[in-house]
């Protein structure tokens, strides 16, 4: 199974248009699909993404990002699978976080959880202009004490992280940091 993720589209035209033009079996986006309003009004942004996210046929998973608002407007995406849910495609059991996220209770039986920022202390979350450890310390703890463990973690937030990919924990995580990648998850599970 391919599973397309993204993080960090910030509307950018285009890395939205590799939703598009790409071939997947399911859709993962790691939050921060809207810019800052400059030049594009916020409304205009949501609007565009939304019709874009619709038309989408395959399975769509979506976590929250801190520059998604509260996250409601991704709601009219009907049959997108939104933060606190889990959801089962081909065996794979699939769950969103949305952001700022305190409870990973309900992520426990997960093989791949998507969510906007890495754990603390993977160097998927370390900045590699200022050094800084950025990631999710709640996150983090909920791993190192076993309370989830994914064999997968989709992540964003950190747009120049030490590293993309990193096995932390025993977990595979990929910060797609503005981009799209093609993971083939059958490697992995």
């Amino acid at each position: 199974m391919i599973i397309l993720h993204i993080s960090d589209i910030h509307y950018d035209k285009a890395l939205l248009s590799e939703i598009k033009n790409r071939n997947y079996d399911v859709l993962c986006i790691s939050g921060d699909l809207l810019a800052e309003p400059g030049c594009t009004p916020i409304n205009v942004q949501i609007n565009e993404i939304i019709s874009i996210l619709k038309k989408v046929k395959k399975p769509l998973f979506i976590a929250s990002g801190n520059h998604d608002l509260d996250g409601k407007w991704l709601r009219k995406i009907k049959k997108a699978h939104l933060g606190g849910e889990n959801e089962k495609i081909k065996n794979i059991k699939i769950g969103v976080v949305n952001f700022g996220c305190d409870d990973f209770s309900k992520f426990k039986k997960c093989d791949v959880l998507v969510t906007h920022v890495p754990p603390f202390g993977s160097k998927t979350a370390i900045c590699s202009q200022s050094g800084n450890d950025l990631g999710d310390k709640i996150l983090a703890k909920a791993i190192k004490k076993g309370q989830i463990s994914p064999r997968y973690i989709l992540c964003g937030h950190i747009h120049n992280p030490m590293t993309n990919y990193e096995i932390f924990e025993k977990i595979n995580i990929l910060n797609a940091s503005c981009k799209a990648y093609d993971i083939d998850i059958q490697d992995f599970l």
